[in-house]
């Protein structure tokens, strides 16, 4: 059985190949998703895969990484906008 952690806002990451990996809802990203042409190739629907490293071996995330995740996942369309602007 996997280990989970939850977490009120991330949601529920399972630790797998030493990372907790879970999916979160961040639609404002969609906007960077473009057609492969190949037949598995799906529009995005707004939600993402995010893979954390442990806090020691297999600890819980680590603080500042969940952290970051917030601050990203704050403002999607904002950080968007910035990093279009950036490039």
């Amino acid at each position: 059985m996997a280990a989970t952690w939850k977490h009120p806002k991330l949601g529920t990451f399972e630790f797998d190949y030493g990372l907790w990996n879970g999916i979160v809802k961040a639609p404002g990203f969609d906007a960077f998703a473009y057609d492969t042409g190949r037949k598995n190739s799906r529009p995005p629907k707004g939600k993402y895969k995010l893979a954390m490293e442990p806090s020691g071996e297999n600890g819980p995330p680590a603080k500042e990484l969940v952290l970051m995740a917030l601050r990203v996942l704050a403002d999607p369309p904002a950080l968007s906008e910035i990093i279009v602007n950036a490039l």
